[in-house]
């Protein structure tokens, strides 16, 4: 179930990183919009020409210019939303490289390094993923106005990679800062949710299951509230306090709410997604005990 957390929380990370950047050449500037609204619509190879194209007439005015770099920058991460990864790496380098140099690049190079980092937690890379995070955040530190919502998206994803090396007890304090940044602020609910959720499945890795089940029970409680019944956000949220309550032997529990999780995802989903599959797992391996353990929980 870790690695169906990773992915939903990798998708949130840079969704408002370069979204606000406009290149200063009309022609260039209207190139990159177009690959992005094709982009958003789930068609990353299509948006491919958009970007190229952006990159063509930016490089063909001014070579080491901002331009340049976000055009760079955005085909880079096309190419990594493509599943062209070996495409990509190379264009986010040189915009990280052409960034550093200009003044008032600080934003592209934030979300070059940003997708680097991604680039690198999908290729196992998890050391070097977290040195991209890590300068993002000073980066992001220096601007005169920060962006709270990526910092705390860019501290959960660094809390995800730590978990991935079993490095549980570092990712619960990297989760929490997220947590604490994205509070009382309704457009991050879903990133709250999810740290709370994270912060639940490390303690279950560390076998502190009080804790994890306090920290499951308030994401459950937070996504009912904030969430559509039908969201997938909620369904994965019940789905980590199902796994959690059968590692307490609370079988009847855990019942219900893995249950109400594959309902959920199923229907988000479609009952054939992986992310559906490790769930039913889950469920089929909760019904076993209980038939074995038909006690009420205690």
């Amino acid at each position: 179930m870790k690695a169906a957390v990773v992915a939903l929380s990798i998708t949130l990370a840079l969704c408002t990183l370069s979204k606000a950047l406009a290149a200063s050449d009309p022609a260039v500037n209207a190139e990159l919009r177009n690959g992005r609204k094709v982009g958003a619509s789930g068609e990353p190879r299509q948006a491919l020409p958009h970007f190229q194209k952006a990159l063509d007439l930016a490089t063909a005015k001014s070579e080491g210019s901002l331009d340049q770099a976000e055009a760079l920058m955005e085909l880079g991460e096309c190419y990594r939303e493509a599943g062209q990864s070996d495409k990509g790496m190379p264009l986010l380098s040189k915009a990280i490289g052409i960034a550093e140099k200009v003044d008032g690049g600080s934003e592209i190079l934030v979300a070059a390094l940003a997708n680097l980092a991604l680039l690198d937690s999908d290729a196992g890379r998890c050391q070097d993923s977290l040195k991209c995070y890590k300068r993002c955040l000073a980066e992001i530190g220096k601007m005169p106005h920060p962006d709270i919502a990526t910092q705390a998206k860019l501290e959960n994803n660094m809390g995800l990679l730590m978990a991935k090396s079993n490095l549980d007890e570092q990712a619960i304090k990297m989760y929490e800062r997220a947590l604490t940044r994205s509070a009382n602020d309704s457009s991050m609910a879903g990133l709250h949710i999810s740290c709370l959720g994270n912060i639940a499945m490390s303690y279950r890795a560390l076998k502190n299951l009080a804790k994890a089940e306090e920290y499951a029970s308030n994401a459950v409680k937070e996504a009912k509230q904030a969430m559509p019944i039908d969201d997938p956000d909620y369904g994965f949220a019940l789905a980590q306090q199902g796994m959690i309550l059968v590692d307490d032997h609370k079988y009847e529990e855990a019942r219900i709410a893995l249950s109400e999780a594959i309902a959920v995802l199923g229907k988000a989903l479609g009952d054939d997604h992986p992310q559906v599959a490790q769930v039913k797992i889950s469920y089929a391996e909760c019904m076993a005990a209980l038939k074995k353990n038909p006690a009420p929980d205690r």
